[in-house]
């Protein structure tokens, strides 16, 4: 059986969402122990021109939610803004996961071929977007969300990020 643009998108952001939403339940735990405030927390940066973490968090649940609506050639959902806490953060990945979870196999029938639309322009093909953009960008924000928190002393090992 081939693998899917499904199989490859909303298992597995959904996965890596609800990981990094128990990591952000570690981190809550761990400001509070340690005295760091949670906007600090939410606003902490690896360096001074990088985004935050709460930005981070944004982006990441950002490329999972556009990624598959773009892949489905479907409206993109939007998230009314929440305050720069943790709960905040938390109620993004919740729902970035709702949306991957109401996602069917189905829904992605067509969509290595679609072109997808960007800035008005049709611009690559729904599978070259997916491995060549979507992907990409998603894991490099929430490596960024990880190695802020590990930065500020969150002690994380590999399978926190797995959600294991």
């Amino acid at each position: 059986m081939a693998l899917s643009l499904y199989d490859a998108t909303a298992p597995v952001y959904a996965q890596m969402l609800e990981a990094l939403s128990k990591i952000l339940d570690a981190a809550g735990k761990f400001a509070g122990s340690n005295n760091i405030g949670q906007p600090a927390l939410a606003n902490a940066r690896l360096y001074a021109n990088m985004r935050t973490l709460n930005q981070q968090v944004k982006a990441v649940v950002s490329h999972a939610v556009k990624g598959t609506a773009l892949l489905c050639g479907r409206p993109i959902p939007t998230f009314e803004e929440k305050e720069e806490t943790i709960d905040g953060m938390k109620a993004r990945l919740a729902f970035g996961v709702a949306q991957l979870m109401a996602l069917t196999p189905q829904a992605f029938n067509g969509a290595d071929e679609r072109m997808i639309v960007r800035e008005g322009e049709p611009t690559m093909s729904g599978k070259d977007f997916l491995f060549k953009s979507s992907l990409p960008d998603f894991y490099f924000h929430l490596t960024a969300a990880y190695a802020i928190l590990r930065h500020v002393g969150l002690p994380l090992k590999k399978q926190d990020w797995f959600g294991v």
